[in-house]
């Protein structure tokens, strides 16, 4: 029996379903692990009228978690390799004749982006891929792309066609879905960073597990290697219980968190301090390593100001601010440092980075000329004060206490409509970044707000195509849609995208290693 027809057979055993049951269908006697047999609101993921299961449990009063399974793999499905991405149609050409007169059946992919008046990249046509070869199985597009290697031809990589989100798709997908109703539940939503600090990573299921909590997803883009700066950091805005922890990428789109209530907004922060004597500066950032801005979107760095995503902009003068949620002890340098106590005074001086951050002091440290401005003022006995601003849509907000603020990009649904703003945002740097990151299916990590308040956190499974392929940008933004969120963003994603459910890691991350350490997470709790 074929895989299709497997699918299909197994899918019409456990019936098929489509539609989310609702809250009020639950408190009506839907049970834990109950199938859906509603087909009137079949997701449009992929192709008309595929096969599509749901299962929802009800985890407490006003929270559930469904879990969607749909679609199968298609048997036109294929492993290739890709030669390479050009944005010129005559340079790819010139590539695809080299190839061929090396004796190897190249051929030309155009990437035409469907729908593009959704997002803010709006051209059709992207780029072109060049691609050797249809293997069944991967490893035997690798084989081949071993043997390329002997022959010299290099920067090749071994691919999926269902993974190119620039064509039509059968899937399969593997969706999770958790739902808050914020009028019934009696619990709490908001972020957790791991361990409780900047510095360092935590999985979402030690997360959960230490906070006792129902549930809980990954959050934001983080800092991975230290290479990129200081690993966990959240790379972008970040406050944990009204407490500015990070400083934003630009004034990319954020989760704000608050009395168990969702608001998808733009958020900026601007950060200074002044002295006593009038002196002012400009603080470049927040409890993170000097000199490297994962994703750029700060000021005076290189090579732009812009948000890019996944690059990690420099800048090798910088005043950074240190509280003691980033860890034990700033990161070590040159360079020079004042801790200040809570009332703005200086408590001690450093002639270089690297000293111990206590509990309710604030450690400013400088390198470059900003080092020289630092020490300069720090002669004369005066007070400091620090200003620390966050704006939504363009105007200053209160951070209150309770208040959780998680970062991520790009919006992708807002006031009902898919409104993409992949440019505006860092994803479009380049065209191949984008048609790799976004255009591409990947793994991903969604949230949701309903019309009536509730908040919906989503993860699609990717990478495997036997179980799940992943969806792209525009995919993501109609799967909230069709869960019937009216504004919708894009979390941390790829070997991040992680949810457990009552303690068990219900999703399957894709990283060969199992699940991915992250920066911070968003935690339900009892």
């Amino acid at each position: 029996m074929n895989m299709h027809n497997s699918i299909l057979r197994k899918t019409f055993v456990t019936l098929l379903a489509a539609a989310t049951l609702s809250t009020t269908a639950l408190a009506e006697g839907i049970h834990h692990g109950r199938m859906s047999t509603d087909r009137s609101d079949q997701l449009s993921l992929g192709k008309e009228n595929l096969p599509e299961t749901r299962q929802v449990s009800r985890l407490a009063e006003g929270a559930t978690y469904t879990h969607i399974h749909r679609g199968y793999l298609s048997k036109k499905s294929f492993y290739t390799v890709d030669a390479g991405f050009y944005e010129d149609h005559q340079i790819a050409e010139t590539k695809k004749k080299e190839l061929r007169k090396m004796g190897y059946e190249a051929t030309i992919h155009p990437v035409n982006q469907k729908n593009h008046s959704m997002t803010d990249v709006n051209q059709k046509e992207i780029g072109y891929v060049v691609r050797i070869g249809q293997f069944e199985s991967e490893d035997k597009a690798k084989q081949f792309q071993e043997n390329l290697s002997q022959k010299g031809i290099e920067g090749t990589s071994v691919t999926f066609s269902g993974y190119d989100g620039t064509t039509e798709s059968t899937g399969p997908w593997d969706i999770h879905v958790l739902e808050i109703n914020p009028k019934t539940f009696q619990g709490k939503i908001g972020s957790s960073l791991a361990n409780d600090q900047i510095e360092g990573k935590e999985t979402v299921t030690s997360m959960v597990a230490r906070k006792q909590a129902i549930a809980g997803t990954n959050g934001g883009y983080f800092v991975v290697g230290q290479e990129d700066g200081t690993p966990g950091d959240p790379a972008g805005i970040s406050v944990a219980d009204g407490k500015l922890l990070s400083e934003s990428v630009g004034n990319r789109t954020s989760l704000i968190l608050h009395d168990n209530h969702a608001e998808i907004s733009e958020t900026k922060t601007m950060l200074s301090v002044q002295t006593s004597s009038h002196q002012s500066h400009i603080i470049d950032g927040m409890n993170r390593t000097p000199g490297k801005i994962r994703s750029c979107g700060g000021t005076e760095d290189a090579p732009t100001n812009a948000p890019q995503h996944d690059v990690t902009c420099k800048d090798d003068s910088e005043l950074i601010e240190y509280n003691s949620s980033y860890g034990k002890n700033t990161p070590k340098g040159k360079g020079f440092e004042i801790v200040l106590d809570d009332a703005g005074n200086v408590v001690s001086t450093r002639d270089s980075r690297g000293g111990a951050i206590d509990k309710g002091q604030t450690v400013l440290s400088a390198t470059g000329e900003d080092a020289d401005w630092l020490k300069e003022q720090a002669k004369s006995k005066q007070v400091w004060t620090l200003s620390n601003k966050v704006y939504k849509n363009g105007k200053e907000m209160d951070l209150l206490k309770g208040m959780d603020v998680v970062n991520g990009g790009p919006s992708l649904l807002h006031q009902g409509e898919i409104d993409i703003d992949a440019k505006k945002e860092g994803f479009d740097w380049s065209s191949d970044f984008y048609y790799h990151f976004a255009l591409y299916r990947h793994p991903r990590t969604l949230v949701g707000v309903k019309a009536d308040g509730h908040i919906l956190l989503v993860t699609v499974d990717g990478r495997n195509p036997n179980k799940s392929i992943g969806v792209n940008f525009r995919e993501s933004a109609e799967l909230l849609k069709d869960l019937g969120a009216v504004d919708g963003m894009n979390l941390d994603g790829g070997g991040s995208s992680t949810m457990v459910v009552d303690g068990k890691l219900v999703n399957h991350p894709s990283d060969a290693t199992g699940e991915r350490p992250i920066g911070d997470g968003i935690i339900i709790s009892k």
